[in-house]
């Protein structure tokens, strides 16, 4: 309801209580008639209300092509963590066994092609690709989740397959907050997972708004692999088992702090995110061509390593009294990744006794610190037609190394196993300015032109190997444009040049020999390019949300490790080399059914939604062989059903994610194909009083293997199966 509806409403009530105080009070006459006179002399008054858009309404009104995910979908989902809730939107494929979800490859491509932001900042993690794992952020500490398909100019280049954009809760207008506690267990109930969580905070007048949100999550999660080989005529070869166990315990915290002024606000917001990870494994193989008696080898593997991400954000927004607004942001991440002590012992068979043949010791250590500064400036004004001019520039300072020591001991020697590749020293400094201009050709047509320019120092050495220093200069133009075909049908289209910058061990100038060849580093790497091209369209109503997005990406300099044509001392020379070219395409779509307007009690809180995306992409490298992309799905498909019978308070949610890998051929001709699958999760809630709510969570309802299949090149194949166990929550939810 607008504000002005609210006021009509109370004048109307307090002109209603007072005629009626008149007519109780006043004697029948002439004081009691003219009161009733002016009653019904009142002109009439009218309350409007209005309802609120919905996400895929107000999506209608952006050029930009993107999907997004708001916290109430968040909420009454079983999602603990952010790559939960991704799982299930369009166009996205998890990484790894079922249930972990570390990894995001958007469009199917490598988790290398992806970038992850938190409120616009780039967070930096320990993987060498540049990826924030998904895993390490709770889906608690978030309000809403967008992939970026095809970015505007104001966003950073870096990334082919898109950006996840992470927005952090906002300060509520008035005190409030939510608690939640639950426990269950993976392999079997009660083996102590737990999800807890708990946020408050609120506006304390017109100055101050404050909100903190901490969130503790223990995972006990195990894993199965099985593999079998198998020889060319079909004869078994060998059989190799593997179970790991990690005991994940995430505690997080994030506090926003908020100062209010008459023209605009200031916010600081520091993070922490800390997971630490026991890891126990055991691997054992049997060659089946060897005798009984020595045909068994196991190993086993203890690792404790620990992740910690802390800094904070300090945002500051004004807006003049000309309505353009200033938006600064000057951040500080630094992430370290410690790992206390690896220990691999490998056994072997001798008549029939397993006896140690070696033990392995790694420690090691990565840190990444990274200062920010983002400055934008949105300027509406009108020259001939309605326009929003908006500028501005990033500022990143990164400081990374990695550092790893490797120790082997056999037959009571101890042999230094540390590569030149497991230490290097990293510094890159990223400048970037962009200018974009939207323009209102009319009501319904806007035209978004834009140009963004990024200059990249990088700076990397290893421990051998003397400081190799290079610069990267793009300028990546992009235009979008959108039109209002009706008030419920939006048409977009979009086209922009976009990065995709090295992987950080790549960049270092180590030279590693071993027995059969010599692999170096190659700090000259370009960055993969590529244009990219999306064209859709959306039709939303409260009760319908149809999306449809075509895309296609032209990729250039794709970074494999290839043979250089060198030989030293009888050995090939091989180098990471930007050698590959190709093209990714696809369709993405998305539905949503509401059945408000059915005007049936039962059906007012049910709605259905789906989303498919179909994939094709082709990769030429540097042998001229045609391939697709690693491990590129052709199919994935996700549909869900959300459903409060309100009468009851009940909540109830469905969701099955459906994936079909396609072929992921290798250059050495191996190809491997996955096998088909579906994953099941639930969830309900059920409200026992007031606003205390029990709940039931269920991922991975019917234990879902992801199986593979491989064909090597001299005809020899590999099945694969891995898999982990469902999990089960109970808690309660309460907010106040």
């Amino acid at each position: 309801m607008k504000k002005s509806g609210f006021r009509q409403a109370a004048v109307m009530v307090s002109v209603l209580n007072w005629a009626l105080s008149a007519l109780l009070i006043c004697p029948q006459g002439s004081l009691a008639q003219e009161k009733r006179e002016e009653l019904f002399d009142l002109d009439e008054i009218v309350v409007e209300e209005k309802a609120i858009k919905t996400r895929e309404e107000r999506r209608l009104n952006t050029a930009l092509p993107s999907t997004s995910i708001a916290r109430e979908q968040i909420d009454n989902r079983p999602n603990r963590r952010v790559g939960d809730v991704l799982q299930r939107m369009p166009g996205v494929f998890m990484g790894g066994a079922p249930g972990e979800n570390n990894d995001i490859r958007l469009r199917g491509l490598d988790k290398e092609f992806t970038r992850a932001q938190i409120d616009n900042v780039p967070v930096p993690d320990g993987g060498e690709k540049r990826e924030l794992q998904l895993n390490r952020v709770p889906a608690y500490l978030i309000e809403e989740i967008a992939i970026i398909r095809n970015p505007t100019a104001e966003y950073e280049s870096d990334g082919l397959a898109g950006r996840v954009h992470l927005k952090t809760r906002p300060i509520p207008e008035r005190f409030s907050g939510n608690a939640r506690l639950g426990f269950g267990g993976r392999e079997r109930f009660g083996d102590g997972t737990w999800s807890n969580s708990l946020s408050a905070g609120g506006k304390f007048g017109d100055f101050l708004g404050a909100m903190g949100t901490f969130s503790f999550n223990r995972d006990p999660f195990v894993k199965d692999k099985l593999e079998n080989e198998f020889k060319a005529n079909g004869d078994a070869k060998k059989t190799r088992s593997e179970k790991e166990s990690k005991k994940l315990t995430a505690t997080d915290g994030f506090f926003d702090g908020a100062l209010y002024y008459r023209s605009g606000e200031i916010h600081v917001k520091p993070l922490l995110l800390r997971l630490n990870e026991k890891r126990q494994k055991a691997k054992s193989e049997r060659d089946l061509t060897k005798a009984a008696a020595s045909d068994e080898s196991l190993e086993t593997e203890r690792e404790d390593k620990l992740k910690l991400t802390v800094g904070g954000a300090l945002e500051h927004r004004h807006q003049f009294s000309s309505n353009r607004t200033l938006e600064h942001t000057f951040a500080y991440y630094s992430t370290r990744e410690t790992s206390g002590g690896k220990l691999k012992d490998a056994f072997k068979e001798s008549k029939s006794v397993m006896t140690l043949d070696k033990r392995e010791l790694e420690d090691g250590r990565k840190e990444d610190a990274t200062w920010n500064y983002n400055a934008k400036l949105a300027v509406p004004f009108t020259f001939g037609l309605p326009q929003e001019f908006k500028t501005g520039l990033s500022l990143r300072f990164r400081d990374r190394f990695r550092e790893n020591e490797k120790i082997e001991i056999k037959n009571g020697k101890s042999t230094d196993k540390t590569t030149p590749k497991d230490t290097y020293f990293l510094k890159e400094n990223y400048y970037a300015g962009f200018l974009q201009n939207e323009v209102k050709v009319t009501d319904r047509l806007s035209l978004l032109p834009g140009v963004r320019v990024e200059y990249v120092a990088l700076s990397a050495r290893d421990k051998t190997q003397p400081k190799e220093k290079r610069g990267f200069l793009d300028p990546n133009p992009s235009f979008h444009a959108l039109w209002h075909a009706t008030d419920n049908l939006s048409l977009r289209s979009a086209i922009s040049r976009a990065v995709n910058r090295p992987k950080f061990d790549e960049l270092s100038p180590f030279e590693q020999e071993d027995t059969t060849k010599i692999v170096i580093g190659n700090p000259a790497l370009e960055p993969a390019r590529a244009w990219n091209l999306d064209v859709g369209l959306d039709y939303a109503r409260r009760d319908l949300f149809l999306g449809l997005n075509l895309f296609h990406k032209w990729i250039k300099g794709v970074i494999e490790e290839v043979d250089s044509g060198e030989d030293r001392n009888g050995k090939s020379i091989f180098q990471v080399q930007n050698v590959g070219d190709g093209w990714l395409k696809g369709i993405e779509l998305e539905q949503r059914f509401g059945f408000n307007w059915t005007g049936l009690d039962w059906t007012r809180g049910l709605v259905l939604w789906s989303n498919q995306t179909v994939l094709d992409s082709l990769l030429q490298d540097s042998s001229g062989k045609k391939r697709p992309f690693k491990e590129q799905p052709k199919f994935i498909a996700n549909l869900g059903t959300d459903y409060e019978w309100i009468p009851k308070s009940t909540i109830f949610t469905f969701s099955a994610n459906f994936v079909k890998p396609g072929a992921s051929e290798e250059a050495s001709g191996d190809v491997t194909r996955g096998k088909a699958a579906w994953k099941i999760d639930l969830a309900v809630r059920q409200r026992l009083t007031g606003a205390l709510y029990g709940f039931l969570e269920i991922t991975n309802l019917t234990n879902t293997d992801r199986s593979e299949f491989t064909r090597k090149a001299n005809g020899e194949t590999v099945k694969k199966t891995e898999g982990a166990n469902r999990t089960i929550l109970i808690g309660l939810n309460y907010s106040f």
